[in-house]
């Protein structure tokens, strides 16, 4: 069955809770908190795993391999710490400062809440729905693609995937009604 709603691909979501202070945005990319064990106290390695995959923060250079996702446009100014939603897949806002192409750009994560072109070094998180020449910092309609440092983990390998599978799906119907081929 297609994830279709109101023809739009339906969006994978989650709830993390933020560990910054600063206010957030619809479309800025969290990463999740694995590169520190600041102010962490876990007593098995089962709570430092529930906390790893919880907890979410601004992308750092330590951490940009842990996209977790975009804020959601319901918690848009909210400040932290919090509770937040992320987008982990779907069309979505993206906030990036790079120049986009419709289905040509692709963006990936820097070390700021403002996204920037991928390149090799830099994994796409999404691919753009928008031309717009300006490289000004906005939200900017775009498409999230599972990271390819998500695929480095093998638990989180076959949900993507599958993601990924029923996104595609869900967007090979968008325009569709019931009954068209």
């Amino acid at each position: 069955m297609n994830q279709v709603l109101n023809y739009t691909a339906r969006q994978e979501r989650r709830m993390a809770s933020f560990t910054g202070t600063d206010t957030l945005k619809e479309g800025y990319p969290l990463c999740y908190n694995r590169d520190s064990n600041t102010g962490v106290t876990v007593t098995s390695q089962e709570t430092d795993k529930i906390y790893r995959d919880t907890q979410v923060e601004k992308p750092a250079s330590g951490n940009l391999d842990n996209f977790a996702g975009v804020v959601a446009p319901e918690f848009d100014g909210r400040t932290g710490p919090c509770e937040v939603e992320l987008i982990e897949a779907g069309v979505c806002r993206v906030w990036t400062g790079a120049a986009t192409t419709i289905n040509s750009t692709d963006i990936g994560i820097g070390a700021t809440y403002v996204c920037i072109a991928a390149t090799n070094a830099v994994p796409a998180i999404a691919k753009a729905l928008v031309t717009d020449a300006s490289t000004t910092a906005k939200a900017r309609l775009a498409v999230l693609v599972c990271p390819v440092a998500v695929e480095k983990t093998v638990d989180n390998r076959a949900d993507c995937l599958e993601s990924i599978r029923r996104l595609r799906e869900s967007l090979g119907a968008v325009g569709k009604g019931a009954g068209d081929a």
